[in-house]
């Protein structure tokens, strides 16, 4: 369908959040950015991603080409996705043990 291709990513959603607050709190991040500071760090904390404007202002803070943070972000939600759903996984396998158990 679609021609996908990578560029050769370095580094990692980490540490490109450890780059773009160059050591500032979350708080003065977000009102030197313009993200609201929950937003920020629900993103600092990987429990959501960054919205564009947000990416952009991330990429702009850590002097990253925006088309490389854009793989970053998609390469660690990709991750996240395979994790949870592999946690997902076993949490139904273990629920089915249990059910068996139960039946026995």
């Amino acid at each position: 369908m679609g021609n996908y291709f990578y560029l050769e990513i370095t580094m990692t959603y980490d540490e490109l959040i450890a780059k773009a607050l160059d050591g500032m709190t979350v708080n003065r991040a977000a009102m030197v950015w313009g993200i609201p500071q929950s937003n920020l760090d629900r993103y600092v904390k990987s429990q959501s991603m960054p919205s564009a404007a947000a990416a952009l202002a991330i990429s702009r803070a850590a002097k990253v080409p925006a088309e490389e943070v854009l793989e970053i972000i998609a390469r660690h939600e990709l991750k996240n996705k395979k994790v949870r759903g592999y946690n997902a996984r076993l949490a139904d396998v273990a629920q089915s043990v249990e059910q068996l158990i139960r039946n026995q």
